[in-house]
């Protein structure tokens, strides 16, 4: 980290790509995990030509590794999706690695002269108790060593000429059974016992796709060295995701409301504004919480089913 204000001068500002993605050579860091899977193929489809890394692939924890890769694949952008650890738990020893990643990920953009533009993926929760809708000028207060990571890690990425883009919860077909979506359309589904707290949690919830979209399109936006919210701008009580799950999958379940006690340091009000990214890309995620419910219940009936064959 030492030779960081050199690597400032070296990475180029980010420019936009070029219309469309065509050829286009795009990384992706953490591309095993939950958006990065579907960001590659979705870039494919664009014609763009992934570069997927994994943490088998690269360990981005080696500096030098990191550039030689790098200088390697020639990218044209970088989108930074990986992280040290799965999920949000609030790890204090795992957390300066996330910062020293995302670090050696700049110093290996600064290595080459291909990349156009750089992305680095944050989360809503940057923002801590603040009023909301958060928005881009407001100053972050994260309550987590995840959030504060995602924060410091955004701040150097900016200052290089990167875009940093915080995400609220995301959601959709495919993800991990550890998160509030996938546990409670399971629960239902195999009608089994999910236990929670009150749920007067308000967040904003984006689909999976929606997010993807959202990415792809930063690509082309001129903000460089900004950070921006790709967030749907509504919020929803978690009890009433519940209420909107028994809807839309005529199950009755059993979700023990306040069986769990609240999180220490628990964020009520998690909702971002869209009015940067609307005016930054003249779109919004498209995907309402009840059809992106009722795509994720499909996909994980499914599942289901084959998890009660086996």
């Amino acid at each position: 980290m030492d030779n960081f204000p050199r690597i400032l001068s070296e990475v180029p500002c980010a420019r936009p790509l070029v219309k469309p993605l065509q050829g286009q050579r795009v990384l992706v860091t953490g591309a095993a995990g939950f958006i990065g899977k579907l960001l590659t193929r979705r870039l494919s489809d664009k014609g763009a030509h992934p570069i997927a890394w994994t943490h088998q692939t690269v360990d981005l924890r080696q500096t030098k590794a990191t550039r030689r890769h790098m200088e390697a694949a020639q990218p044209d952008a970088v989108i930074h999706l990986a992280t040290s650890m799965r999920g949000r738990q609030d790890a204090f020893v795992s957390r300066p690695v996330d910062l020293l990643m995302t670090i050696n990920v700049l110093e290996a953009i600064a290595a080459v002269k291909t990349v156009g533009v750089f992305l680095h993926v944050g989360t809503l929760d940057e923002y801590g108790r603040g009023p909301t809708p958060f928005c881009e000028t407001q100053a972050m207060s994260p309550l987590t060593s995840y959030a504060a990571a995602k924060a410091a890690s955004g701040l150097f990425w900016t200052m290089a000429g990167g875009i940093h883009v915080r995400l609220p919860l995301v959601y959709g077909p495919g993800q991990d059974l550890r998160f509030f979506v996938p546990q409670l359309l399971r629960s239902l589904v195999l009608n089994i016992p999910l236990a929670m707290s009150y749920g007067e949690q308000i967040r904003d919830f984006i689909f999976i796709e929606d997010v993807v979209e959202g990415l792809i399109r930063i690509l082309n936006a001129a903000c460089a060295g900004e950070s921006v919210n790709l967030c749907t701008g509504v919020g929803t009580a978690l009890k009433d995701v519940v209420t909107l799950a028994h809807s839309v999958s005529r199950l009755s379940g059993n979700v023990q409301m306040g069986a769990l006690p609240y999180r220490a340091r628990e964020i009520f009000d998690c909702v971002g504004s869209t009015a940067k990214l609307q005016g930054l890309l003249e779109w919004s995620p498209a995907v309402s919480l009840e059809e992106g419910l009722r795509q994720t219940l499909q996909a994980l009936t499914s599942s289901c089913d084959n998890e009660r064959k086996n």
